[in-house]
């Protein structure tokens, strides 16, 4: 899901996630050259990808905002960041509403398994974001 605010400022930040996005799918893809030991089944990590894919990441979003909880979602690759959100944006909202964590992502790929738990946080975590930026603007917030 796009947000689109209707600004250079967004666009900006739209190519800005999209290019992250993009790293992080090349990232994961390569990891698939990886030796058939690293490729072992994990039912920790298919449990938790299963778990991020069925959840609501923009009824979660409109829920917790209704319910006065502003912050966002962050995760781990090389550095921290904010799915679906330019850095800098994703920063300051972190700063000032605070910031929940998507435990266990990372560039650092063990396992199939851990690729597919790593992509489903990474789209709940994006979708949720992308909603919660366009309540808080949608209500004066930022």
């Amino acid at each position: 899901m796009q947000i689109n605010y209707g600004n250079r400022f967004a666009s900006k930040v739209a190519v800005k996630s999209q290019v992250i996005y993009c790293v992080l799918i090349a990232a994961l893809i390569l990891q698939g050259c990886a030796s058939p030991d690293q490729k072992s089944h994990n039912p920790k990590y298919n449990r938790l990808a299963a778990k991020y894919a069925s959840r609501d990441s923009v009824g979660e979003a409109k829920k917790d905002f209704e319910q006065g909880s502003y912050e966002i979602y962050s995760a781990m690759a090389y550095s921290l960041y904010y799915p679906g959100l330019d850095y800098d944006v994703g920063d300051a909202v972190a700063k000032k509403f605070g910031v929940m964590h998507l435990s266990g992502t990372t560039d650092a790929i063990k396992s199939d398994a851990h690729r597919e738990f790593v992509l489903a946080a990474f789209h709940f975590g994006m979708q949720y974001n992308q909603m919660k930026m366009k309540l808080l603007k949608d209500s004066g917030k930022l």
